[in-house]
């Protein structure tokens, strides 16, 4: 199963499962982390959902990294964060083992007026 992400203001706001075809939409929370790079679901168990968090561009947010959940979506916890300055962008399991999830993480900040990026 793969969730769909819809995002509002470069907010996530609502992840839907494309087998309805985006015809209803439940808010699973997670507002606060803004840019969402990768959604990843676990092949084996589809209560198990990985989410690579930006955060705000515009400035530095301790809501950035990557956040899972167990039950879903009802329930989320940031399980890898770097500072408030990087951001995951990136998610994918190891094929040959799923209990093992890289991240790819980014340490960005877009000023209104140039993009600046580190490491």
């Amino acid at each position: 199963m793969k969730l769909t992400c819809a995002t509002r203001s470069h907010s996530a706001t609502a992840f839907t499962n494309p087998l309805i075809a985006g015809k209803t939409w439940k808010h699973l929370g997670l507002e606060n982390t803004r840019q969402i790079g990768r959604i990843l679901v676990d092949p084996r168990n589809p209560e198990v959902v990985f989410v690579a968090a930006l955060g705000h561009v515009y400035g530095s947010s301790p809501d950035r990294g990557v956040y899972r959940s167990r039950d879903g979506g009802v329930t989320w916890q940031k399980v890898l964060f770097k500072n408030d300055d990087v951001g995951a962008i990136d998610l994918a399991l190891d094929p040959t083992n799923p209990q093992i999830v890289y991240a790819s993480l980014w340490a960005v900040r877009r000023p209104p007026w140039f993009i600046y990026t580190a490491g």
